[in-house]
Formats: structure tokens, C-alpha cells, sequence
């Protein structure tokens, strides 16, 4: 009778260390392809068709020709609020930062972040998320350094010394201007162009 209690409790216990393991196994797996999903690949073409309803052909033209910091926030978001912050602490002082492309999503009555900003950027609602999703930033904050159109990187929301290098305009680092002029070029269809 013992033995068959025993051999209960390990058949349970089995069990229940399996299903643990089918959990993690999940988790891990999720957290992965999230982190790899993470938005346009380097190298990409930036889209411009998603932008085409929210900004005019100079502004098109502008996102293609020189180095833009695009930012996705949403104002319900806590991390999204402190990185604006962040930026309008230590971006303040400037009168202008052309470079700076902040996509902000959620609908109008969950407010804006750009009220609480001392900087000026250029400032776009997504209430629809089309932008967002056609560069595949499913997390806010997302931040992409793009340089004549494609896209260079995904900067780390945590190196906020990188992001404020870039919004000021201080350019690419070597090392990043280096893998620049090894990009292939893309053609606006996405295909590689000969």
C-alpha cells in the first residue's frame, strides 16, 4: 500500500516538474523570437508609405536624405514618460533638434507626451499603430537610428547616452558609420537594388 503511494506522489511530481518545464520552455521561446522580431532589420528601407498620410513630401524627402532618431511612446506608458523626460532634461537647452522623430501612439484623449517636453521635435500621432507596425516596434519605448533611409539600428531604450549622441545630432559612431557604408542598397520595394 505504501509503494503505491509512493509511486502516486513520484507520477505526480513527474507530471507537475513536465508541465513546469512545457511553461518554461514557452516563456523562453516567446521572449526569443520577441527579441528577434524586434523591428525592421538593419539594412531595411524605412516605410515611407506608412508616413505618407501624416507627413508632407519635404518630410518624406527628409527621412530618406539625412540621420533621424525615430522614437515610438504612447503617453499611457511609464517608460515612454521617463524617457521623454530624460530627453527634456538634457535636450532642453537646444532650439531645435531636426534630427528627432517622435511617433506617439494611443488616441487623443489618453493625452500627449509632447506637452511635458522642453525639446522640439517633430511630433506625430499614430492612433492606429500603422507606423509602429510597419516598423515592427511591438514594445514602447522603441527607438531606431535610421541614416538616408534605412534603418541602422535599434538602440537600447537602457543607453540613453547613445540616444542623446543621436538626437543632438552628433552622428554615428565610427564603428557605425563603417557598417553604413557596408549596407547594401535597398530599393523602396525591398528588394535589393543592383
Amino acid at each position: 500500500m505504501m509503494a503505491t503511494y509512493i509511486a502516486l506522489f513520484l507520477a505526480s511530481l513527474s507530471l507537475v516538474v513536465s508541465f513546469g518545464s512545457l511553461i518554461l520552455s514557452a516563456v523562453v521561446y516567446a521572449r526569443r523570437t520577441n527579441l528577434q522580431s524586434g523591428g525592421l532589420s538593419r539594412g531595411a528601407p524605412i516605410p515611407v508609405d506608412a508616413f505618407a498620410k501624416m507627413l508632407d513630401r519635404n518630410e518624406i524627402d527628409s527621412l530618406r536624405a539625412g540621420e533621424k532618431l525615430v522614437v515610438f511612446a504612447t503617453p499611457t506608458c511609464s517608460p515612454c514618460r521617463d524617457l521623454v523626460a530624460t530627453l527634456s532634461s538634457r535636450l532642453g537647452d537646444l532650439k531645435q533638434s531636426t534630427n528627432l522623430l517622435i511617433v506617439e501612439g494611443g488616441n487623443a484623449h489618453d493625452g500627449t507626451l509632447a506637452t511635458d517636453s522642453t525639446f522640439d521635435a517633430r511630433w506625430i500621432r499614430d492612433a492606429g499603430g500603422h507606423i509602429r507596425r510597419a516598423f515592427g516596434a511591438n514594445v514602447t519605448p522603441s527607438v531606431f537610428y535610421v541614416n538616408h533611409g534605412i534603418v541602422v539600428e535599434r538602440v537600447p531604450v537602457g543607453d540613453l547616452d547613445r540616444i542623446i549622441t543621436l538626437a543632438k545630432g552628433s552622428g554615428a559612431s565610427d564603428e557605425s558609420r563603417t557598417s553604413i557604408d557596408r549596407l547594401e542598397p535597398v530599393a523602396d520595394n525591398g528588394k535589393r537594388a543592383h
